[in-house]
């Protein structure tokens, strides 16, 4: 079967639909991350708000954007599951970047931001979406390559992403009463780009899977499979089922397994931690160091460029290879989350009045995000995969993204009480994750 044009033929929509994936987690990581930074900025500047609204704001907006994460990962994952349907999933997640990438820049009126952001919010159905089907069209090893890239395509979006205010520092555009400018300008230009590719991925994104399973069929009805090995031959091309095979029930009980649920557990705590970091970075440089937007953003750059440059020279020579060694950086960076809450308390620990103390500080709390953010995403991904069957996969990655997102709710729309007192959320949650991470730690032979 390896050797028909039918399936070199769907190799080539399997790489097309892979690159396409990978560049729309580009364009996810840059539209999520930069608002982040930017936001506070932008509602000072175009909503005339003072620090304090400002902040309550922020909580509100970020808010909307966690509540459409919560409900795009869950359902979209668990339609692309049972349906097959990804190219569906890709045109619904480039309409919602289109049309809310649009309303966010439109400073008429403090509810088109909102509705913005809750469309937005529903990108996260991508991320279970594709993760669901790459399980379904590759090979173990070929997989944890594919993981690890498309992590770095997101990590670089979301990385990128805060810098950017500083490449549009030059727009000042008056359209009528829409003023676009660095804090926008950036969401315009997504809100087009994300129009081209929706005509482009009509036309060129393929269900995966599901033509996969139809040429399995088709190849097994023929008379060209004489031995046995050939037989093992199509069973090995990629861990699917056949689609008749495919079971659609999913029981949450099936959910209810130790391992499962510290992963998930593990993953929400570290979504929360790096929610917190970022938007509390933003905060701290705004309102207590009372730090422009332009040196913030320069600061996000630098960081991000330097720990993703080590990430893909670990790639190349394959550092991340095997189950066994995820196991352990996705285990290191669930510890290193104890240590990013400690770094959240320090601002009210220590006064932090020197320009070398404030860069120190902040240069600290970039590199732990993206550290144990891109681990979460590559290794907790490929970890909670190893604990359900491949037709399950978008479900399994769907309830572990909408608990991730419930937890980013958390951080943001209390960010501006965390801002004032983040002992009251620190402690609480902190135990919470070293109680998670001694149950991974007690059951790390299910991985070896």
């Amino acid at each position: 079967m390896e050797e028909s044009k039918a399936y070199k033929e769907w190799i080539i929509r399997r790489e097309r639909t892979k690159y396409v994936g990978y560049f729309l987690m580009l364009l996810y990581g840059l539209e999520s991350n930069a608002v982040l930074v930017s936001l506070m900025y932008y509602l000072a500047e175009s909503f005339g708000m003072d620090d304090q609204t400002a902040r309550t704001y922020f909580s509100i907006s970020e808010t909307f954007n966690a509540v459409g994460q919560f409900f795009g990962g869950l359902l979209l994952g668990r339609y692309t599951d049972v349906t097959r349907n990804l190219r569906y999933a890709f045109l619904v997640n480039l309409f919602a970047i289109c049309v809310g990438n649009l309303m966010y820049s439109l400073n008429f009126n403090i509810w088109l931001l909102l509705i913005g952001r809750l469309l937005c919010g529903l990108n996260e159905a991508l991320q279970t979406s594709l993760g669901g089907e790459f399980r379904r069209c590759y090979k173990d090893k070929e997989l944890i390559d594919v993981f690890g890239w498309y992590e770095i395509w997101f990590s670089v979006g979301i990385n990128v992403g805060p810098g950017m205010p500083v490449f549009f520092s030059w727009v000042n555009i008056k359209l009528g009463g829409w003023k676009i400018d660095k804090y926008n300008a950036l969401n315009v230009l997504l809100s087009l780009i994300g129009f081209i590719i929706f005509i482009l991925s009509y036309f060129f994104v393929a269900d995966l899977s599901k033509e996969l399973d139809h040429l399995k069929k088709e190849y097994e009805n023929t008379n060209e499979m004489e031995t046995p090995e050939k037989q093992e031959d199509v069973k090995e091309l990629s861990p699917s089922k056949t689609e008749d095979a495919v079971d659609s029930k999913f029981s949450i009980m099936e959910l209810v397994q130790v391992d499962i649920v510290s992963l998930v557990i593990t993953y929400g705590v570290i979504r929360y931690a790096t929610s917190s970091l970022l938007s509390m970075i933003s905060m701290y440089a705004m309102s207590l160091f009372h730090w422009g937007i332009t040196f913030l953003s320069w600061m996000h750059l630098c960081s991000g460029f330097a720990v993703y440059a080590f990430i893909i020279v670990l790639i190349k020579y394959e550092i991340f290879q095997g189950v066994q060694r995820m196991y352990y950086f996705y285990v290191s960076s669930s510890i290193f989350t104890l240590v990013a809450f400690i770094v959240l308390m320090l601002p009210r620990l220590f006064n932090i009045t020197s320009f070398p103390e404030q860069i120190t500080y902040l240069v600290i709390g970039m590199l732990i995000k993206c550290w144990i953010y891109f681990h979460a995403q590559s290794s907790g991904k490929v970890l909670l995969f190893t604990t359900v069957t491949p037709d399950k996969s978008c479900t399994i990655d769907g309830v572990r993204s909408t608990f991730g997102a419930t937890m980013k709710l958390l951080a943001l729309a209390t960010g501006f009480l965390f801002f004032e007192t983040p002992q009251w959320f620190v402690l609480p949650i902190g135990i919470i994750q070293f109680l998670a991470i001694c149950i991974v730690l007690y059951r790390h032979h299910i991985y070896f």
